[in-house]
């Protein structure tokens, strides 16, 4: 039996996501995302995907580079998360990703892959092409009064909405430099929009994708 996530509401909230790890420290903190012996190379950059699937535990093997993580909501899929909202929160970024540390271009989103038996790591998905906000195989998301903030300039999306439905933006603010596009939907249907403010113009700075057709 797969359990599945259904009616959260998060609210009121404020957190800033540190450059490195973020949980480091806590009293259960993640692994280290480190090299497997056969792959202990530090001149490699991965595109996409997370190679840590059977990420060693040896404390002198090299470190696996990445930049910082986004925060998400995943389902899995035919088990999507269910009724979703998030009202009144800011995320702070440090910002500044850096594309000679690890590059994953926008269309690599398609790649991204499942990563069940990695639930419930934030680094689960390895590298991906956001900052901010990542959503994907979920039915229903409201997210009211959100900001996504990156304090330096950032070359990848802020928000990206993969396969889900009935999502809806009300108050949402991208606060930073970002690359266009800045909100990335793709089989996010039906869509709702209403005061979101985003840098540059809206034909560039939301891109609206089907890879269903």
């Amino acid at each position: 039996m797969i359990s599945q996530l259904r009616n959260v509401f998060i609210h009121d909230v404020r957190v800033e996501v540190p450059t490195g790890k973020p949980d480091k420290g806590y009293p259960m903190a993640g692994p280290e995302l480190r090299m497997p012996a056969q792959k202990e190379d530090t001149n490699i950059h991965y595109t996409h995907g997370a190679p840590w699937y059977d990420f060693s535990i040896d404390t002198n093997s090299a470190l696996i580079p990445h930049n910082v993580f986004p925060s998400s909501i995943s389902g899995i899929p035919g088990h999507p998360d269910e009724n979703v909202v998030l009202k009144n929160i800011t995320i702070i970024y440090d910002g500044g990703c850096d594309s000679s540390l690890a590059y994953s271009p926008l269309e690599s989103f398609k790649r991204i892959p499942e990563g069940i038996a990695d639930y419930p790591e934030f680094s689960m998905f390895g590298e991906i092409p956001l900052w901010g906000l990542y959503v994907r195989h979920l039915n229903g998301l409201i997210l009211n009064n959100i900001r996504l903030v990156t304090k330096k300039k950032d070359y990848r999306t802020a928000l990206m909405v993969d396969d889900a439905k009935k999502v809806t933006l009300q108050n949402f603010d991208v606060e930073g430099a970002t690359t266009a596009p800045v909100l990335f939907f793709n089989n996010a249907k039906p869509l709702w929009m209403t005061k979101v403010n985003v840098q540059g113009d809206r034909e560039n700075a939301i891109k609206i994708y089907n890879t269903n057709n």
